[in-house]
């Protein structure tokens, strides 16, 4: 029911948002339609909560049911678990890791997603975590699924609409906007006959309209109008010119400019501008601190003194604002000093400020102000005001001085406005006072504004300076003179009750004072005083006493009791004590023996009965003898005597100690309280006795209370005082009854680690007992043995050539062939090192195996060396790889053979030496690479194997007209006679003979050594160095390079010659310590004639332009922008890349335009132009690699 519930109610839901909803049993999750639920929709709380009831509905529901396919079971239980993850949009569960994920840029999911869709064409993400992905704007596109950005419309292509996949090309006569939107339509004198994104400017004398496709040109006697609409036939008139009414061209004035071609007037400069020569182009800005304001100006005119302009370009000049000034032609004002203000604008200097103000030494002030009270300024022209000096005031402001303090008042400080009255207890009596003097101690002032102090009358005083009033003296201080500055106190024995007194009175008998009493005080019980003036009370003395205060004198102390000094009372005498006269000043203890029996107040002392005693002075009563001890029947006894060993008593106040029976003791103890029975080990056989006798060795007790002790039986023994009998230890043996110690087995025997034996074993071959005793055999340590013996006492070292690897060996084993023992005691043989050999058992020593031979370890013969290796000296333990430079072509080498001059090895353990390649040499044996010929750009060897630099060649050509032998070394051109002939020799390097009128068809290739015959009128001669010592960066960047050269541009060596079959940007290169280095490589710059590809390789010569209608033009330097402004400047890269230079040779900067070399032109109507250089040929390529 809770199931239709949900469902009804769901549908309900998605019936008020008009969307659709499935919900099945296979996928228990609602799918909805994007976007039908908005953050804000109220509805959406509900709707959650009703899918989550409805996905632990179906998940209970298919709990109960049993499921037949478990991967299906698997798969639904997966996909529960990523809803209850609750992925939200922009993420995906990961079944793996059981977590959410982000999507990668370039794609997007919805919440709950499984996986990340990518973006479709048309749309991108550019980052992660995205529940939808973003249109590509107009103007750009996405072509591909999965795009991460949207590309730009290409030159002279659009697209108008957003989600575009591609971009429509303009039409003819049309060009697209910066941001690749629209098309439009070229302007007039422009034109476009393929898709750009600028149309390009008509060619001089040539015209225009809106929208074309191509220019036409002007005729005979006319030329373009400006912007090149249509032809006209006045003269042109350049910028600086105009066309005056006779259709003439005139210079422009002074304070005038033009800028247009044909331009029908010139325009006067503006305002804040000007121009002082004829013919200009444009007017000048006025620099600060000038200015023109009229047009048409020739010169600007500076401003005047209270004046300035900071800028260019100023139409007049601003008033100095107050507080500054300014002197003629000022670009800035200047402040007015401190000290000096102006008030009004356009001032051209300061004023100094009066005598009693300043700027508060501030710049730039419009006013000066007065001095503020306390401070003065005494001369004209002050920066700041001076403040009042210590001991002087000034009350008003604006004043030119200060007035010193009156007597009675002072200013301690700078700046005071006023003077201060003296506070009471101070005075000043001079003028300009810095401050007030306090009173001195025996004096006081208690008004303000005082000149003098008042002195102190007897009776009173001061203690400190600055007193305002003098004061009394306390009770029990008097001061009898004036100007006290303290009050002495009473002597001790009189007191003074009252204040300001001038004496003190004498205490009556009976009392006492101390110094400074207000009072006299009564003596306290157990003192007195008998006179007047007392300083104290005395004590009474020990032996009397007295209870009252205020007394006179003491009372006697009766028998029995006894008092100390300053009693009150007298003390009865403690227990144990007793005095027998009156007057005691102390009471006396018992004797030793005696006590009062517990009672205090005691006159005698009694002895102690007998079994009692007191063993100290002062006993209170008599103690009970503990026990152990007893008096002996005796009275006043001081001590007990303790019962002696053998005897006890065992109840306190004992007279008498008992006698131990026979069987037991004191245990040698004295004072005991009772005995002990004699323990198991132990015997007495007599009554009283103070110990137990132990039994002797070899015989034993084991019960309490023994009188006697037995025999130990055979093969056992005992110590004395035991309780049983001990069986012989492994090692020991006994064979009679009563022994008290067992006897050791002899060396090379043993028990066999049995106890109570009542004799010992031999030692089995292989063990041995080193010493008597010995509870067991050992067995031989490794490397030794008995020899096949029994009852040893010690296991021999195995002999040099033998081991024993074991223990416990009975004879040593011989080391097997290969190995070797050099030593005795040996527990493993030594293999043979590497190098080494034994061929025989039980050799004590290894064999050096002979030179040119090797072994591993543990060999029983040497192996010959391995052809490319070799082993010098005797014992080698491997054999060592030939060195770079050398070989051994054989095995059971001693040593390497050098290569011979004209070959190199550079690998180590080689058998064979390799020729030098081509552009290489090598003049000394033993060479690990070939030397490089001395200029590898331009010479080679031409054949490998050389063996000196003079094989190193340039190109060589001998050539012969009528008899006459000539050499060339580069390119050329050789008139022939039509009489004669031209006959060609090769001598070095290979050469290419070209027939002018056609010199990519006709060609002749001369391979170095070969001999030819040819006719003229003309031949060009070249020598070929195309991809052997430069490259053309129209192939590859040099892939088809095959030179000689084998080291990179650091001149580091390289593994291998440079190439570049990989078409690398970098050119030839080769790798340096597994680092790719260039080489260093030039493009080559021999092929002059033609241009390959697209051009960018062209490094000709050609400079002239090929216009419409066959005319031509002289191209415009690269490193000029007259009359064209361009930015293929020679920079480096340019330089590197497509040859630009200081020069005006046509060359190919613009590959993605144009297709062949071109050039900007020195025409002012022609901007740029191609170049008439021929293209590279079959035959020219062919003959080039």
């Amino acid at each position: 029911m809770k199931v239709v519930y949900c469902l009804v109610t769901l549908v309900t839901l998605v019936t008020l948002h008009g969307d659709a909803v499935s919900v099945s049993r296979d996928q228990p999750a609602a799918v909805v339609k994007e976007n039908s639920f908005s953050e804000d929709n109220p509805l959406d709380t509900l709707f959650d909560t009703l899918m989550k009831d409805l996905v632990g509905l179906f998940s209970d529901i298919e709990d109960k049911e049993d499921t037949e396919d478990s991967e299906d079971s698997e798969d639904r239980a997966s996909y529960h678990d990523g809803l209850e993850a609750k992925c939200p949009a922009g993420t995906f569960y990961n079944n793996t890791s059981k977590k959410c994920e982000a999507c990668l840029p370039g794609t997007y999911s919805q919440a709950n997603a499984e996986e990340c869709t990518p973006c479709a064409e048309g749309t991108y993400n550019d980052i992660e975590r995205q529940g939808s992905c973003k249109s590509c704007d107009a103007g750009t596109f996405a072509n591909k699924t999965g795009s991460t950005l949207c590309l730009d419309c290409g030159p002279g292509t659009f697209t108008d609409v957003t989600k575009s996949t591609n971009c429509t090309a303009c039409k003819a006569g049309q060009y697209s906007n910066s941001d690749h939107t629209d098309c439009r339509k070229c302007r007039p004198g422009t034109f476009s006959d393929k898709p750009l994104d600028t149309c390009t400017p008509c060619p001089k004398d040539t015209i225009s309209g809106p929208g074309a496709t191509k220019c036409t040109g002007c005729g005979p006697d006319t030329h373009p109008d400006e912007p090149k609409q249509q032809c006209i036939t006045d003269p042109i008139c350049y910028p600086g010119e105009y066309r005056d009414v006779d259709g003439s061209c005139a210079v422009c004035l002074a304070g005038s400019f033009s800028t247009a071609i044909n331009s029908t007037s010139c325009t006067p400069c503006a305002v804040g501008h000007y121009n002082s020569e004829t013919n200009q182009t444009s007017c000048l800005e006025c620099s600060p601190g000038s200015f023109s304001n009229a047009t048409g100006s020739t010169t600007c005119e500076g401003c005047v003194a209270g004046q300035y302009n900071s800028n260019n370009g100023s139409t007049d000049c601003s008033d100095c604002s107050a507080g500054t000034f300014s002197s003629g032609n000022a670009t800035v004002c200047t402040a007015c000093p401190a000290g000096q203000f102006n008030s009004v604008n356009g001032s051209a200097l300061c004023t100094a400020c009066d005598t009693g103000s300043s700027t508060n030494n501030e710049t730039g002030s419009t006013k000066c102000n007065a001095c503020k009270p306390g401070s003065f300024s005494g001369t004209s022209g002050s920066a700041t005001c001076t403040s009042c000096a210590a001991g002087s005031s000034q009350d008003k402001k604006g004043q030119a001085n200060c007035t010193f303090c009156i007597p009675g008042s002072s200013s301690p400080k700078e700046g005071a406005k006023t003077c201060a009255a003296c506070e009471a207890g101070t005075f000043s009596n001079t003028t300009g006072s810095i401050m007030c003097t306090k009173c001195a101690a025996g004096s006081a002032r208690n008004t303000t504004a005082a000149t003098a102090c008042i002195t102190c009358t007897a009776g009173s005083f001061s203690p400190t300076e600055g007193a305002i009033v003098c004061t009394d003296c306390s009770a029990g201080t008097f001061s009898n003179e004036t100007g006290s500055t303290v009050c002495s106190n009473c002597s001790a024995g009189s007191a003074q009750n009252n204040t300001a007194a001038t004496s003190c009175d004498l205490c009556s008998p009976g009392s006492f004072s101390g110094e400074a009493a207000k009072l006299c005080t009564d003596c306290s019980a157990g003192t007195y005083a008998d006179k007047s003036g007392s300083l104290k009370c005395d004590n009474c003395a020990a032996g009397s006493f007295q209870n009252s205060t205020g007394a006179v004198n003491c009372s006697v102390c009766s028998a029995g009791s006894f008092s100390v000094e300053a009693s009150p009372l007298c003390t009865p005498c403690h227990a144990g004590q007793y005095a027998g006269t009156p007057g005691s000043v102390n009471c006396s203890a018992c004797a030793l023996g005696s006590s009062t029996d517990g009672n205090a107040g005691a006159t005698k002392c009694d002895d102690c009965v007998a079994g009692k005693f007191a063993n100290v002075t002062g006993s209170p009563i008599c103690a009970s003898c503990p026990v152990g001890s007893s008096t002996g029947n005796n009275t006043g006894a001081t001590v007990c005597e303790t019962c002696s060993a053998g005897k006890f008593s065992n109840s306190t106040g004992s007279a008498i100690c008992t006698a131990c029976q026979a069987g037991s003791s004191t245990l040698n103890i004295t004072g005991s309280d009772s005995c002990s029975l004699c323990r198991p080990g132990s015997f007495s056989s007599d009554d009283g006795s103070a110990v137990c006798s132990v039994c002797p060795g070899g015989q034993y007790s084991d019960k309490n209370g023994t009188t006697t002790c037995s025999l130990c039986a055979a093969g056992n023994y005992s110590e004395p005082n035991a309780t049983v009998c001990n069986m012989c230890t492994p090692g020991l043996f006994s064979n009679t009854t009563g022994s008290a110690e067992c006897t050791k087995c002899a060396a090379g025997s043993s028990t066999e680690s049995l106890r109570g034996s009542t004799n010992c074993t031999l030692c089995t071959a292989g063990h041995f007992a080193a010493r008597a005793g010995s509870p067991s055999c050992d067995p031989c340590a490794v490397g030794t043995s008995t020899e096949d013996k029994a009852g040893a006492d010690k296991c021999p070292l195995c002999e040099a050539g033998f081991f024993a690897e074991d223990t416990g060996s009975s004879s040593c084993d011989s080391c097997p062939a290969g190995s070797y023992s050099d030593s005795t005691g040996s527990s493993a043989c030594t293999v043979c090192a590497a190098g080494t050999v034994s061929a025989a058992p039980a050799s004590v020593t290894c064999s050096l195996c002979a030179a040119g031979t090797t072994s591993p370890v543990n060999s029983t013969a040497c192996t010959d060396c391995g052809a490319g290796s070799f082993a010098d000296k005797a014992g080698s333990p491997e054999c060592s790889p030939c060195a770079a430079g050398s070989y051994a072509d054989k095995t059971g080498s001693v040593d390497c053979t050098d290569c011979v001059p004209g070959s190199y090895q550079d690998q180590t353990g080689q058998t064979v030496c390799a020729l030098c390649a081509q552009g290489s040499y090598q003049d000394k044996k033993g060479g690990a690479v070939c030397k490089s010929c001395a200029n590898s750009r331009t010479y080679t060897t031409y054949k490998t194997g050389s063996i000196s630099e003079d094989a190193c060649q340039g190109p060589l050509l001998n050539f012969t007209i009528a008899g006459k032998v000539s050499q060339l070394t580069d390119n050329d051109t050789v008139t022939v006679p039509e009489s004669s002939t031209l006959v060609l020799t090769a001598v070095s390097g290979n050469w290419i003979a070209r027939n002018p009128s056609n010199p990519y068809t006709e060609t002749v290739l001369l391979i170095q050594g070969d001999k030819k015959t040819l006719k003229g009128p003309k031949v060009i001669l070249e020598p070929l160095m195309t991809n052997i010592f430069c490259y053309k960066d129209t192939e590859g960047h040099g892939a088809r390079f095959a030179g000689y050269q084998d080291k990179d541009i650091k001149g580091r060596q390289c593994e291998s010659p440079c190439r570049n079959t990989e078409s690398l940007p970098i050119g030839p290169h080769c790798q340096v310590q597994n680092e790719t280095s260039p080489c260093g490589i030039p493009q080559c710059i021999w092929d002059v004639e033609c241009s390959a590809g697209d051009g960018t390789g062209y490094r000709g010569l050609v400079n002239k332009a090929t216009l419409e209608g066959g005319r031509s033009a002289t191209c415009q330097r690269w490193d000029k922008d007259y009359p064209h402004v361009h930015t293929f400047h020679p920079t480096a890269y340019n330089t590197a890349k497509y040859g630009i230079g200081n020069d005006n040779s046509c060359r190919n900067p613009d590959p993605r335009n144009i297709q062949k070399p071109w050039c900007y032109t020195t025409d002012h109507w022609t901007r740029f132009g191609e170049c008439s250089v021929p293209e590279c040929g079959a035959a020219f390529d062919y003959f080039k690699h």
